[in-house]
């Protein structure tokens, strides 16, 4: 998470979010 690029909290957390989704997917579609 670059603290340079200008983002606000709430785009950054749901960036995060959507990260951990797709990797459980990814880990469920491997699994």
């Amino acid at each position: 998470m670059p603290s340079s690029s200008p983002v606000s909290p709430a785009s950054s957390s749901s960036e995060s979010i959507c990260r951990a989704v797709r990797a459980r997917f990814q880990t469920m579609a491997t699994k």
